[in-house]
Order: structure tokens, then C-alpha cells, then sequence
């Protein structure tokens, strides 16, 4: 993981070989010695904590949204390829909307709207609060109307 240190969720290349050694770290995180059970959700926030600018976390809820349904029946799983191939691009392309849409609104580059945004949400990644739209939006089912009031229920 330390070829990564410096990478973030936007800056990210998501080579085939970075695609593959995400994918193998995270399958081999993610199986469980004590259960059979694969343990994807838990895995994607220790990958977030490991490196909390590049990894954004998902649950049942969230994978399902973004990523339709998968299973037996699509023969496509919720696994480590994925996550890196398919989740964590999609999280970057809408990282870097977020950057450019403020940019467009408020001037300045990209890294200056990152620093700003991460300031206005205390200090938190770009990973994180794509995380907290995610989990408000999916698991939660709050519309976009209900977060950007700070809905409560």
C-alpha cells in the first residue's frame, strides 16, 4: 500500500496493475479466517482507514445503488475487482465534478476547491464526504433536497 501514500481519490491513475493490486489486497482483506463469510464493507473502511484521501467506503446499500444488483444471476460480484475497477473510478469521476463544479462556481484550481470543500466539512477527505453523500443518499434514502437542508428524521 505504500506505493500509494500520495495518492488521492482524485489524482489516483487507476492503472491496470494499480486496478489489480487493489483488487488482490482487498479480496485477500476481505475473506474472513474465522467465518466463510466475505467481508467487503468492513474492508472497504480499513482501506479507508489505511489511507483515508484515496479509498471511499461503501455498505450493502451503497454498492447496490451505485453498482446495480449483482450475484448469481448477473455472475458479476461485489468483490475486489469491483471495488477497483469499476466503484472506485466512479468515486473519482464524481470527486473531481465536486472540484470542478466549485471551481466553475468560486474560481481558483482544483487543489485550492479540495482544501476549501475539506475546510467547510472539518478537515474530512474528499473520500470521506463522498462516503457521507453515499450513505445519506443509498442508505439512508434521503433525497438531495433532504441533504442539502440537513434533513433529520
Amino acid at each position: 500500500m505504500k506505493r500509494f501514500e500520495h495518492s488521492t481519490i482524485v489524482n489516483m491513475t487507476f492503472t491496470k496493475s494499480d486496478r489489480g493490486f487493489i483488487a488482490d489486497v482487498f479480496n485477500r482483506l476481505a475473506k474472513c479466517c474465522r467465518t466463510s463469510r466475505f467481508e467487503s464493507t468492513d474492508t472497504s473502511k480499513a482501506l479507508h482507514g489505511i489511507l483515508p484521501e484515496l479509498f471511499v467506503m461503501w455498505d450493502d446499500n451503497i454498492k447496490k445503488g451505485i453498482l446495480g444488483l449483482r450475484g448469481a444471476a448477473s455472475g458479476r460480484d461485489y468483490d475486489g475487482t469491483c471495488y477497483a475497477e469499476e466503484f472506485l473510478p466512479l468515486m473519482q469521476s464524481m470527486a473531481s465534478q465536486l472540484l470542478a463544479s466549485y471551481v466553475q462556481q468560486n474560481g481558483g484550481t482544483p487543489q485550492e476547491a479540495n482544501a476549501k470543500i475539506s475546510s467547510m466539512i472539518g478537515g474530512c477527505t474528499l473520500a470521506k464526504l463522498l462516503d457521507e453523500f453515499n450513505y445519506l443518499k443509498f442508505t439512508k434514502k434521503w433525497t438531495l433536497e433532504d441533504i442539502r437542508g440537513g434533513y433529520r428524521r
